[in-house]
């Protein structure tokens, strides 16, 4: 019997070693052991990032998420793009955790349009706004999540069409692994050209109001806009903001030479101060390449240097594109007074000829009011030009007066124009046209009276001795 219970204790002992060996093999290695596998689950732990590069240029092949170490050929980093990124929360009520496989069942399949559309399933956060850096990159930290992506302002690049939004979901799956910091690099085509616009010459002058038609002071304005390329255009709008010295006349459109139809049921129409919108058969005309030509009429009304801006915009996207230069045309006012050289009282009526600098060109025919004045504004030049020369030549004197001859009836004007005119005055006499010879009276009409009578009395006197003599 002992040798029995001897033998089973020694049984049950090896059972025991056995037991614990398999149950040590079985155990899972410590966390301190290299040769550990590592889950490819999502770390709900993971901290997550968006960073978005923006470069122009045509796009190019889908990203998968991960930072492309050689952008040397995507085109010019574009800073101050600003970005909205929406987190999408639900889906028919359901919160969307990506931490689980019922949340990534929720976004399969989902697109942009599913997420934005009107009555949408799905319910949309409150957005963070990026705005690229100077590098054209910004890094947002985010948590775990599915996102709408929305670019919102170009900041001050000419970019013609918005990228399209995209969804992105933090972390992103990889067929390495996930990816908890993921790079998307949103490419825009920019428009690198400049609106020119360039101002006419004028000889024409600036006169008080109640002047005829013809003489007023009209000058053109050549705008020209080259056409960027687009997939579509779905907007095209010129806006020429006229100064309050300018008055809007006309206007003419081309685009490559061929001139369009204004009408709301054309193509483009022209509203207030001055904006020129292209309706839908307006914009089916533009080609990419090609130029719109605005050739906008103004009547100048006052003087200075008055200048004229203008801007575009391109499709929905609030991008406006300046002119490179802000042209103007230049005016300068000049006051003529007539009056009379003896007693410098006024002298209306007079009657004067402007001349061009080289007197070989006459402005026009101009006569002093009621006041003694002419009072008109003259073009000076366009941009940086300043100063011109004009004659004036006096053709006529009021009545009663001389006119001139010669070189006496021309006088140099010259005129220099600036943002605070200053009126140059020119003040001309005129002398009294000589009376004719009058009946002489006073002093030598009395002294001829007073010989005369003594002659008189003289030669009666002379007979009366002469008959005393006799007698």
């Amino acid at each position: 019997m002992g040798k029995f219970f001897s033998r089973l204790a020694v049984g049950v002992g090896a059972l025991a070693l056995a037991t614990t060996g398999l149950l040590g093999a079985a155990s899972p290695a410590s966390a301190d052991d290299p040769e550990t596998p590592s889950l490819a689950n999502i770390d709900p732990t993971a901290q997550t990032s968006l960073t978005i590069h923006k470069y122009d240029g045509n796009e190019g092949t889908a990203g998968d998420g991960t930072a492309i170490p050689d952008t040397s050929e995507f085109g010019n980093a574009l800073e101050g793009v600003q970005f909205s990124i929406t987190p999408v929360t639900a889906k028919s009520g359901t919160i969307i955790d990506l931490t689980t496989y019922e949340g990534w069942e929720l976004i399969k399949g989902a697109t942009v349009a599913d997420v934005t559309a009107t009555g949408s399933a799905f319910t949309l956060g409150i957005p963070t706004t990026a705005t690229t850096l100077a590098g054209g990159s910004v890094t947002t930290s985010l948590p775990i999540g599915f996102y709408l992506v929305t670019e919102t302002d170009p900041g001050n690049n000419n970019i013609i069409t918005p990228v399209a939004p995209f969804l992105v979901s933090l972390p992103y799956p990889n067929s390495a692994d996930w990816i908890y910091d993921v790079h998307v690099y949103p490419k825009n085509v920019v428009d690198d050209t400049d609106i020119t616009k360039t101002v006419s010459d004028s000889t024409k002058v600036v006169l008080p109001d109640g002047t005829l038609v013809t003489d007023k002071a009209l000058v053109d304005w050549t705008i020209t806009v080259p056409v960027p390329a687009a997939s579509e255009y779905t907007k095209f709008v010129v806006t020429d903001p006229l100064d309050s010295r300018l008055t809007y006349q006309s206007i003419k459109v081309t685009i490559g030479g061929t001139e369009l139809v204004e009408g709301a049921e054309a193509d483009y129409t022209v509203t207030g101060n001055i904006v020129v919108t292209f309706t839908s058969s307006g914009l089916s005309k533009l080609v990419a390449g090609t130029s719109v030509v605005l050739v906008l009429k103004t009547e100048v009304t006052g003087s200075g240097i008055i200048p004229n801006t203008v801007s575009a915009v391109v499709n929905n996207f609030n991008t406006t594109i300046d002119p490179i230069t802000t042209p103007t045309t230049n005016w300068a006012p000049l006051k003529v007074i007539k009056q009379d050289s003896a007693n410098q009282k006024l002298l209306k009526d007079a009657k004067f000829e402007i001349w061009n600098s080289d007197k070989t060109t006459k402005v026009g025919t101009y006569t002093t009011d009621s006041n003694g004045e002419i009072n008109v504004t003259l073009w000076v030049g366009n941009n940086s030009d300043v100063t011109e020369k004009y004659w004036l030549k006096e053709i006529e004197a009021p009545a009663g007066y001389i006119t001139p001859t010669g070189d006496a009836a021309w006088t140099e004007v010259d005129l220099v124009a600036s943002t605070s005119p200053v009126v140059l005055t020119k003040t001309l006499p005129n002398e009294k046209q000589k009376g004719p010879s009058l009946p002489l009276t006073g002093g030598q009409g009395t002294m001829l009276f007073l010989i005369a009578g003594v002659a008189i009395i003289g030669a009666a006197g002379g007979t009366l001795i002469f008959r005393k003599a006799r007698a």
